[in-house]
């Protein structure tokens, strides 16, 4: 399952309950979780994405931990602005390749075999 790290779930009578996630943590159905740690949505010009990301990569293989980068689909769409869309491409092409020149053993995986390696971890 794949979740942010602090999650408000709804109780009703606008209430909520904190619940906290990890990498790795296995649910009442016997499902991981696999939690994000990085961040990248490149339509908000806010901020330098790509460095706040590229930050945030290194700060999880610091800890020996699998970077896993969330990013929403609104970023390369461009159905409503197609200048969004071509500039969020470019910063996407620009941190995939500051990722590889910085760790160029890196590998890229999908959620589900990250999610496959860590079942496989937990079940040694």
């Amino acid at each position: 399952m794949s979740a942010s790290k602090i999650q408000k779930e709804p109780q009703g009578q606008g209430k909520f309950k904190t619940k906290f996630h990890w990498l790795g943590q296995t649910n009442r159905h016997g499902q991981k979780y696999i939690t994000r740690n990085c961040f990248f949505e490149p339509s908000d010009h806010s901020k330098d994405w790509v460095a706040s990301c590229i930050s945030e990569i290194e700060l999880a293989f610091k800890y020996k931990k699998p970077a896993v980068i969330s990013s929403h689909r609104v970023n390369y769409i461009g159905s409503l602005v197609q200048e969004n869309r071509e500039q969020s491409n470019k910063k996407l092409e620009n941190l995939l390749t500051k990722i590889i020149n910085t760790w160029p053993d890196v590998e890229f995986i999908s959620s589900s075999n990250l999610g496959q390696i860590i079942k496989n971890k937990h079940n040694d």
